[in-house]
């Protein structure tokens, strides 16, 4: 027999094995950590997205299977039974779809809320509420019928997302049925009149009556603040399960069905476009003979088996369709909502893969930094000496750090600010100015962020649609103004009254403006500030200031900016038409027209015109 010679009991042998132990052990913690750490970093910043998103596909895809129903031969049988001026409806207890199932396996372990939260949500004003209180109004017939634009009275300034998955309990949309293959029976049709769709049942304690009138009243009065983050909320991190619900959602966008089998293919756009046509059209089959669509047929999906509405799946559902004020949806109004959503989906997938790929990128610059220390260690186990082999050439490595420092800083500072603080997406449209810039930029300075990685930035300028790259490190210690994150934006107008414009003439302005404005709910949001500025007693002009919060962020600036032209110009038609608008003396003074540096649109500019008196003959 051949001997090992004595190797297996010599210390080099040993040496080997530990090294080989040592270096398997860390690099298994490494890829462990890695990918924990990066896993959490994706799921923590992209997971509020991503549960807005699963709220309101959950409610496309429930108005889908609604719509789907008027195809059905019982809904046929159902519509010949009644009036014509009466329509079948069934209530929210359908049997779950498949879409409906896969979306209802999606739950994160950071959603469970202690019990001192849930009963602090539940201890509202239960005090029955008064005749007219609540969201229902008189239809003018003695009959109440739900007002579903007063929902949003009284609401967070900026709170125009829908409700976190906390909030709209994706369970109350399917059947109580269990998952093991029983199929409860047909839910109860129930049907409403075409005259006054969705009355809704007067009972005592309806859920969506709790906060009266009264207190969105109080409460409009009272001074605008919004609730303090709590860091401790967010304290807990994310554990494995939810990182695998992350990705198991994020599979779920990219199915060709998205919203649905009921909705139809969503794959591309034109397809998404396509199905919620066909879907709209067959909603109105519940309103036979009408070409707009009332909310109370949607709407019907937050009525549980009680005939009680959910408050929080009806905001969802008002935030998410914006019906006008009548409440009452356009094709063109429905379509757009699904446009999108659709958008949103496409956008955060593309944004999850980019950020995919960033981590990718970072994890191979670890591992070169891991590998050469491994190395290093091995060495030294292997009873090596490598760390004189590296004193001999620190004089060289100094040197080098002399040449290269400056470049290398700004190279760590744009590698940090992407990698660790993510200041922006894909498409998301951002302005960087100097962080010593007093004041607010100049918005219509904006860009496109067209593609991200470690080290450069590519972006796209909006106004002439040039692509331009730049070096991360030359934007790290600039001022970022991310457009997509600023959510609601606020438009500001300066008007110009008469002195002697009394209260009357202001009040009935302001109570026009504000009529103007819940006359556009899927437009304006509420008027936030209405204040006198200045008055300049020898040109007898009082300077108002008007902010006005719009339902859309800045990112869609060119509909904030449209908008705002027509507020502008309904405001100085109500000023002149009530008598109060200033009109300089032409005998004295002469308006030049000027463009202030810094106005957001050409509307500040003309609104503050300059006044030059010229000298007297």
């Amino acid at each position: 027999a051949n001997g090992d010679g004595g190797f297996l009991e010599s210390e080099i042998y040993l040496r080997s094995l530990l090294s080989c132990i040592f270096a398997g052990t860390m690099a298994a913690i490494k890829r462990t950590y890695l990918a924990l750490y990066m896993g959490r970093r994706t799921f923590e910043h992209y997971r509020p997205q991503l549960e807005q998103l699963m709220v309101n596909i959950v409610l496309v895809a429930h108005i889908a299977d609604l719509a789907a129903e008027t195809v059905t031969p019982e809904f046929a049988e159902a519509l010949a039974m009644t009036e014509e001026s009466a329509v079948p409806l069934s209530k929210r207890g359908r049997e779950r779809t498949k879409g409906d199932k896969k979306w209802a396996d999606i739950a994160f372990e950071q959603d469970k809320k202690s019990p001192d939260v849930a009963d602090s949500a539940s201890s509202d004003d239960n005090d029955e509420p008064q005749d007219g209180d609540g969201f229902f109004a008189d239809d003018g017939d003695g009959k109440k019928k739900m007002s579903w634009n007063k929902m949003l009275e009284g609401q967070s300034v900026a709170s125009d997302d829908a409700p976190g998955l906390g909030q709209v309990n994706r369970r109350d949309f399917s059947n109580s049925a269990e998952d093991d293959g029983g199929i409860s029976p047909s839910p109860p049709m129930r049907t409403i009149s075409a005259k006054h769709i969705g009355d809704g049942p007067q009972l005592s304690y309806p859920a969506y009556q709790r906060q009266s009138s009264h207190s969105i009243k109080m409460k409009n009065l009272l001074d605008r603040w919004e609730e303090p983050a709590n860091k401790l909320d967010k304290a807990v991190a994310p554990s494995i399960h939810d990182i695998l619900q992350f990705r198991k959602a994020l599979s779920y966008l990219d199915d060709t069905h998205p919203f649905s089998e009921s909705f139809g293919p969503s794959e591309t756009r034109d397809q998404c476009i396509k199905s919620s046509c066909k879907v709209f059209k067959r909603l109105l089959n519940f309103v036979p003979g009408d070409s707009v669509l009332p909310f109370d047929v949607i709407g019907s999906i937050a009525m549980d088996e009680d005939g009680i509405y959910d408050r929080e799946v009806s905001l969802a559902l008002v935030r998410l369709f914006r019906p006008d004020k009548n409440d009452c949806l356009t094709e063109l109004a429905f379509v757009q909502s699904c446009d999108w959503l659709y958008k949103k989906v496409r956008y955060l997938r593309a944004s999850v893969a980019n950020s995919t790929l960033i981590d990718r990128v970072l994890e191979h610059d670890f591992n070169i930094i891991f590998f050469v220390f491994l190395a290093l260690v091995v060495m030294s186990i292997l009873d090596f000496d490598p760390w004189s082999l590296l004193l001999s050439m620190s004089a060289l490595l100094v040197s080098f750090a002399f040449a290269v420092g400056p470049s290398a800083a700004k190279f760590l500072e744009g590698f940090f600010l992407i990698a660790m603080q993510r200041p922006y997406d894909l498409g998301d449209r951002i302005c960087v100015t100097s962080a010593q810039l007093a004041g607010e930029p100049d918005v219509g300075e904006n860009w496109f962020v067209e593609d991200v990685n470690l080290f450069t930035t590519t972006l796209r300028y909006a106004p002439t649609n040039t692509i331009s790259t730049i070096n991360n490190g030359s934007i790290a210690n600039s001022r970022i103004i991310n457009f997509a994150r600023s959510r609601r934006a606020m438009v500001n107008l300066t008007l110009l009254f008469r002195t002697n414009a009394s209260a009357k003439q202001i009040h009935l302005f302001r109570t026009a403006l504000e009529r103007y404005v819940k006359d556009n709910p899927r437009v304006w949001s509420s008027v936030v500030v209405f204040v006198i500025a200045n008055i300049d007693p020898d040109t007898e002009v009082a300077e108002y200031k008007l902010r006005v919060q719009h339902q859309k962020s800045w990112q869609d600036m060119a509909s904030v900016l449209i908008n705002k032209g027509e507020l502008l110009q309904f405001c100085i038609t109500l000023m002149t038409k009530l008598g109060v608008a200033y009109d300089s003396p032409k005998s004295r003074v002469s308006v030049e027209l000027t463009t202030r540096r810094g106005a957001e649109t050409d509307h500040d500019a003309y609104a503050l015109p300059s006044l030059h008196i010229p000298p007297q003959p």
